[in-house]
């Protein structure tokens, strides 16, 4: 993909495994604030992480009304 410059800009996966969890986390937090789809989704993984399965439910269920 090329930039505006013309330079080749290298892939946004390769470019964030060079950064730190902590640098990751800050960006989805930055970017959940801003973004409800983006909140929305970090809340579905989270749930479906959990051991329980009426969180999951729960979100979901939010999800689906918003």
């Amino acid at each position: 993909m090329a930039s505006s410059g013309g330079r080749k800009r290298r892939d946004l996966r390769e470019v964030m495994g060079e950064l730190s969890p902590e640098a990751l986390r800050e960006i989805v937090a930055s970017a959940a604030d801003r973004h409800g789809d983006v909140e929305r989704h970090v809340r579905l993984v989270a749930a479906r992480q959990g051991p329980n399965l009426g969180e999951l439910r729960s979100e979901v269920d939010r999800c689906l009304r918003t």
